[in-house]
Formats: structure tokens, C-alpha cells, sequence
């Protein structure tokens, strides 16, 4: 089940360590306050600086 823009937006870091095909990144960027990105899944999409960090 994927987390509502409540959840993601309440977080204080979104981390990725799974890139799995069922959630919808570019959602999570825009909704998300920090992303803590390790596997790439939010490669090309646009965000604003400092949201998105990836190791």
C-alpha cells in the first residue's frame, strides 16, 4: 500500500533503498520534504534544490 501525500508530507525524510515499480517517485518528490534517494529511482525527475540527496 503506498503511503498518502499526508504521510509522505508529515515524514521528515523519505528514504528509497528499493526501487520498486508500484510507487510513484515523482509524488514523492513533490510531496516529500527531504528524499534520500539509494537506488536512483528519482533520476530525472525535477526537484527543487537540496530535496532530493542520493549516495
Amino acid at each position: 500500500m503506498e503511503p498518502s501525500d499526508e504521510e509522505i508530507g508529515a515524514a521528515d525524510c523519505v528514504l528509497i533503498l528499493t526501487d520498486h515499480p508500484e510507487f510513484d517517485y515523482r509524488r514523492v518528490v513533490e510531496v516529500a520534504r527531504l528524499v534520500v534517494d539509494t537506488r536512483h529511482a528519482t533520476r530525472g525527475i525535477a526537484a527543487p534544490p537540496g530535496r532530493v540527496v542520493t549516495l
